[in-house]
């Protein structure tokens, strides 16, 4: 099921940007600054709040 997180403050490789996040699969799938939503999603709004990347190994 994707999860849609929106109103982020993204920072990935030292670069910050705002806006939405789509996670499908445990993996990221888009990062945008208006990310339509799609159907049979969990959403949830962060609102400004870092959201950095981890490693998986």
């Amino acid at each position: 099921m994707p999860i849609l997180i929106t109103k982020a403050r993204v920072v990935n490789k030292g670069k910050i940007t705002y806006g939405d996040l789509l996670v499908r699969k445990h993996r990221i799938e888009q990062i945008g600054g208006s990310i339509t939503a799609p159907n049979g999603k969990d959403q949830g709004q962060v609102r400004g709040q870092k959201l950095a990347f981890g490693c998986q190994r």
